[in-house]
């Protein structure tokens, strides 16, 4: 049986607005961030840095102390001037925050919330909790303004044109010499985009904040993880009722794999997801082609033909 739940769709941001930029993880480079912050003004933007940006606290793992980071993140969705909020970088440190937040508030002040990797803890939280749509998306700290700035300054375009856009956004397709999407399951899967990053999917597993995925299209992407340890985390989803539940999944990239004897990322892959409509190789994630995901909106895989569809606008 089919269950839709009408999602709230952010106010779209609008040119010239002001865009919050947040620390909601780990520390960022001051480098990267600067010139990410540089090219919104050169687009016209305003930008507003949080407290936590300006002074990056050493404090372990993260920007801040876990009460800071919760306190900046309500104040730019309480700020009204705000049109939109954009994490700095990932990290480490967003399910600390996940008890700590306002979820009736941020609901009662919608607006465009961007970022991957551990932000996944607050994409799918606003997803569930406030029932929000929000942007699985390049962040402003992204290290790529430094390696290959002019790809952070499309990846960031692309990003704009999806929270300004109140048009049904279509067809995702991937970048020029992005990688060769393949199919895993075929079939076709229809339902809302939910997920993100696989190890935090995979850490919200028992808690309150699980991922709620039934009758819906799951993102999985991930860094750094060797074969061994993305069977270890699709195998837990799989006990949990993830894998069975779902419609459908996208499988953005898994970078930086390290190189051990046993089977491939793709061959894992193949032994999890085959039963079910599946694609591998979106250009999302922690690659150099960064596409923006709308999660909560309503979309089309068709993993057969490889083409990831957007049925409607994500903005309002």
């Amino acid at each position: 049986m089919s269950f839709w739940r009408e999602m709230i769709k952010p106010p779209r941001l609008r040119k010239g607005g002001k865009i919050g930029i947040v620390c909601p993880a780990g520390g960022a480079d001051l480098v990267a961030i600067k010139r990410g912050m540089d090219e919104l003004r050169k687009l016209g933007y305003d930008v507003v840095p949080g407290r936590n940006l300006k002074k990056l606290a050493k404090t372990g793992f993260f920007s801040a102390k876990a009460k800071d980071r919760a306190i900046e993140l309500m104040n730019m969705f309480e700020d009204e001037e705000i049109g939109a909020i954009i994490s700095s970088r990932g990290g480490y440190g967003c399910m600390e925050l996940l008890n700590q937040l306002d979820y009736e508030a941020i609901k009662e002040n919608s607006k465009p919330f961007v970022g991957f990797s551990d932000i996944t803890a607050l994409l799918i939280a606003f997803n569930q909790l406030s029932n929000l749509i929000t942007f699985h998306g390049p962040m402003i700290g992204d290290l790529l303004w430094i390696e290959k700035p002019e790809q952070a300054k499309k990846n960031l375009e692309n990003l704009l044109n999806v929270i300004s856009n109140p048009e049904p956004i279509g067809e995702i397709k991937n970048p020029s010499g992005a990688p060769y999407i393949q199919t895993i399951g075929d079939g076709i899967a229809r339902g809302a985009l939910i997920g993100g990053n696989l190890t935090l999917i995979s850490s919200l597993m028992g808690t309150p904040y699980q991922v709620k995925v039934l009758n819906k299209i799951v993102l999985i992407e991930d860094v750094d993880e060797p074969p061994y340890r993305v069977h270890r985390y699709l195998t837990q989803l799989e006990l949990g009722g993830i894998i069975e539940e779902a419609s459908g999944f996208i499988v953005g990239e898994f970078t930086n794999t390290p190189k051990r004897p046993g089977p491939s990322i793709e061959e894992v892959l193949r032994e999890k997801l085959s039963n079910k409509p599946s694609i591998y190789g979106l250009a999302c994630g922690h690659g150099t082609y960064r596409l923006t995901l709308p999660m909560g909106c309503r979309a089309v895989l068709d993993a057969e033909s490889r083409k990831l569809i957007i049925e409607e606008e994500a903005v309002s």
